[in-house]
C-alpha cells in the first residue's frame, strides 16, 4: 500500500469484509436470508463511509480479503486508500491496522467496524479530539463489545488485548481492564449500537437517524426487501411495521 501524499494527523480506519454470502452479517442472514443480509451490509458500509468522509481526517479502508481489492475499488471508489487486514484474530488484525496507519504518518487513529450505518459523526470527532488529551479511547457498544477503539501514536501498545476472548458480552469490560492494568486510563465515549441481529435492525429503524437518501433506508423501503414471507415473519411484524410508519413521514 502506498501512503497518501498529504498526511493528516488524524485518521479513521474502517474494517470491511468483502460482501459475499457466508462472510458478512451471518446472524442477520438467519432471519433475512443470505441475499438480503449481503445487500444490507453493502448499504451499511456505504452509509458509514458517508459519515466518515465528512470528518476532517484521513480515511483508510482495512479490507479482507486483499485479493478482492479491485472489487472493493469498483464498489467504494478508486480514489480510496486501502490496506490489507493481517492477523490471526480480531486483535491481531486491529493491531496491524493501527501499525499501518501510524507507519503512514498519522498521530491519532480511531478504528471502527462496518456495521454502524447510523453512527453519528460527532462521536468520531469526539474520539479524535479525545486522543489529543488521552492516550486511548474506547466506545462501548450496547451488546457489551465496543464500536470504536482509538490510539495515539505515543501510547500504542500492540498485543495488549492478546488475552481478550473476542465475540463475548464482556469484550468492552475485558479491554478496559487490560488497559487499566497496563497503566492506561481510557477515555470512554457515549455508547452506540452495531447491527448484528434482527432485533438490532428493528432498533435501527426505531432510532430513525438515517438521512432520507441513505442506502440502508432506501433498501428497507424498496420492493427488494420483502415484507411478507415465512422467513421474515418476525421481522415483518416488528421492523417492517415500524419502517412503514416512520419512513412515511419523509414521503
Amino acid at each position: 500500500m502506498s501512503h497518501p501524499p498529504t498526511v493528516l494527523a488524524d485518521c479513521v480506519v474502517v474494517m470491511i469484509k468483502h460482501p459475499q454470502s457466508g462472510r458478512v452479517k451471518t446472524r442477520l442472514a438467519a432471519t433475512l436470508g443470505e441475499e438480503h443480509a449481503v445487500a444490507l451490509y453493502r448499504c451499511f458500509v456505504q452509509d458509514l463511509l458517508r459519515t466518515v468522509d465528512a470528518v476532517d481526517a484521513h480515511t483508510l479502508l482495512s479490507i479482507d480479503p486483499w485479493t478482492m481489492r479491485a472489487d472493493f475499488a469498483a464498489w467504494l471508489g478508486n480514489d480510496r486508500w486501502f490496506q490489507p487486514q493481517v492477523g490471526a484474530d480480531l486483535g491481531g488484525r486491529m493491531d496491524d491496522a493501527f501499525s499501518q496507519a501510524f507507519e503512514a504518518g498519522h498521530d491519532r487513529v480511531v478504528l471502527i467496524g462496518s456495521d454502524l450505518p447510523d453512527l453519528p459523526g460527532d462521536l468520531l470527532v469526539k474520539a479524535l479530539r479525545g486522543l489529543g488529551r488521552h492516550e486511548v479511547v474506547l466506545g462501548p457498544a450496547q451488546d457489551g463489545g465496543f464500536y470504536l477503539l482509538g490510539w495515539s501514536r505515543r501510547a500504542f501498545r500492540p498485543g495488549l488485548f492478546a488475552a481478550v476472548p473476542w465475540s463475548t458480552p464482556t469484550v468492552f469490560a475485558d479491554c478496559r481492564e487490560a488497559l487499566l492494568r497496563s497503566g492506561l486510563e481510557p477515555h470512554i465515549l457515549p455508547s452506540w449500537f452495531d447491527v448484528d441481529l434482527a432485533a438490532d435492525l428493528r432498533q435501527l429503524v426505531q432510532r430513525d437517524l438515517l438521512p432520507r437518501d441513505a442506502a440502508t433506508r432506501v433498501f428497507l423501503k424498496s420492493s427488494r426487501f420483502p415484507s411478507r414471507s415465512q422467513k421474515l415473519a418476525w421481522l415483518y411484524q416488528e421492523a417492517s411495521r415500524l419502517a412503514a410508519r416512520l419512513f412515511s413521514r419523509t414521503d
